[in-house]
């Protein structure tokens, strides 16, 4: 993409021993570092606002549904009307 000028010319300098883009792929893994550190301290926090033991329960359980695992079991059975012509 930085040989078709989509990104600036520092990403595509290539490492003379390995020929890859190295300073592109620092670069993306320290943005993915970032983003799953993030979801890390999301999916911990979400843990221990509803108590780290498990007593409360999610308003959208589906055991506190009216109609259950009916709906996927009917959906993995419904006729494709597209399928169909």
């Amino acid at each position: 993409m930085s040989r078709d000028k989509l990104l600036p010319g520092l990403f595509s300098r290539v490492y003379p021993r390995f020929r890859t883009p190295h300073i592109a792929t620092m670069v993306t893994g320290v943005v993915l570092a970032i983003t799953f550190f993030g979801l890390a301290v999301l999916a911990l926090s979400v843990r221990s606002a509803r108590g780290i033991g498990g007593g409360t329960r999610s308003p959208f359980s589906p055991s506190r549904s009216s109609i259950g695992p009916s709906t996927p079991i009917r959906s993995i059975h419904a006729p494709c009307p597209a399928c169909s012509q």
